[in-house]
């Protein structure tokens, strides 16, 4: 579990870089005319990207990164527990997968500090 944060950390960078991308191409198959997906796209790709600079970050020592991360997981718990309560069965899923990968990560990132 010493390494568990950081690798949490990448996959929830690389995930949201991906689903920034797919919002793009699902807004150009569809032609959604509500809201601004290319907004929405950046956004999701700002906050995969710093997510990855706090991973970097982490995964060379650098101290001042785990505050910052640590609010991250918070963030994705309460993200997660927003999905869980949502009325589809996937997003039930997938709501229980992210607020678990960021207690998880959070966790670990707590316990690395006490080696």
């Amino acid at each position: 579990m010493r390494r568990a944060h950081i690798a949490i950390g990448w996959l929830e960078a690389f995930a949201l870089l991906g689903f920034a991308i797919s919002i793009v191409v699902n807004a150009n198959r569809v032609h959604s005319t509500v809201g601004n997906p290319l907004a929405e796209a950046v956004i999701f790709a700002v906050f995969g990207v710093a997510i990855a600079g706090l991973t970097r970050l982490l995964q060379r020592g650098a101290i001042a990164a785990r505050t910052p991360f640590a609010l991250v997981q918070v963030f994705v718990v309460i993200a997660g527990l927003t999905f869980a309560a949502g009325s589809s069965v996937y997003a039930k899923g997938v709501g229980a997968v992210v607020t678990v990968a960021g207690a998880v990560a959070f966790a670990a990132l707590v316990r690395s500090g006490r080696a």
